[in-house]
């Protein structure tokens, strides 16, 4: 067994700090990798895969959604590309990444430590600035792959409180209503009518559905599959696994 060499100082630091909020981690002695699950609140997604890499001098930390997309289907690639894109534009810590090969998306932080320890804030503000990334963009991802939304309309929805809301509620509203459980939240339908919006949004879907132009949107994205490169004019990262 080969053994990575990695900062020992650091790697406790981590594993305090994991061991202080309670979460439950496999840490690779060998590999100096730690692994853990996330659960997410308010999210179309339930939970993230964390993978922390240590080194010498830094530590890497990766947080991967619990599905990969499809990207057999060409209109998948180019508009979640496209979506990555535009949110990292707006992130100031970290980056989204999409695998062109196996349609694995995660968020990438690196931490350089230049002699010195990170703090266990440092190391806490990581995870949280990742799960922070997959709550706000969550639905804007989810909203592409299930619904092929456009990579603009997804953004916009990111963006709007009240129909990320909807959004959001759409699918646990259906299944309440199949239990015979939903209904009357008067305080709920203050805030929202989760029913109407969704309704209107389903419309909005199919408005922004429009031909099918992948043949030509994928000739202009790049095929990081067979030559191992993206486009430079993407802001989308080929990663190994």
């Amino acid at each position: 067994m080969s053994f990575i060499h990695y900062s020992k100082q650091i790697a406790e630091r981590i594993r305090h700090v994991l061991q202080e909020d309670r979460r439950e981690f496999a840490f690779d002695k060998a590999e100096g990798v730690f692994e853990f699950t996330l659960p997410l609140n308010d999210c179309c997604i339930d939970s993230l895969k964390y993978y922390i890499f240590v080194h010498d001098d830094r530590y890497i930390l990766y947080a991967h959604l619990p599905f990969r997309a499809d990207l057999n289907v060409r209109r998948n690639k180019w508009q979640l590309s496209m979506f990555l894109l535009k949110a990292n534009y707006v992130l100031y810590n970290g980056s989204f990444q999409l695998n062109y090969r196996n349609g694995v998306i995660r968020y990438r932080i690196y931490h350089q430590c230049d002699h010195h320890i990170p703090s266990e804030e440092n190391i806490r503000e990581a995870i949280q600035t990742s799960a922070y990334a997959f709550e706000t963009f969550g639905c804007g991802i989810a909203g592409i792959l299930r619904y092929s939304m456009t990579a603009e309309y997804a953004f916009d929805i990111c963006k709007n409180e009240q129909l990320k809301l909807a959004f959001f509620n759409d699918s646990d509203t259906a299944a309440q209503k199949d239990n015979g459980t939903a209904a009357e939240n008067d305080s709920a339908k203050e805030v929202v009518d989760t029913d109407e919006i969704a309704t209107k949004l389903e419309e909005l879907f199919e408005a922004f559905h429009g031909p099918d132009d992948a043949d030509e949107s994928d000739s202009n994205a790049g095929d990081a599959t067979n030559n191992g490169t993206v486009d430079e004019d993407l802001d989308v990262h080929l990663f190994n696994d």
